[in-house]
């Protein structure tokens, strides 16, 4: 049937709410993995003070 919609715009609403809920809680966890790597932090502190020391000159 031409022209007939597969979804109504609630449903294309409902399933866009449900990917973007899903990635943000991706998005959470990997934040949360790296906060907990220390050894990760350290060097990139390490690696952001060296900017700080570059643009100084």
């Amino acid at each position: 049937m031409a022209g007939r919609l597969i979804m109504g715009p609630a449903e294309v609403g409902r399933k866009m709410a449900e990917q973007l809920d899903s990635r943000q809680d991706e998005l959470r966890d990997a934040y949360r993995e790296m906060a907990a790597d220390r050894e990760r932090g350290a060097e990139a502190e390490e690696w952001s003070e060296g900017l700080i020391g570059d643009a100084k000159g």
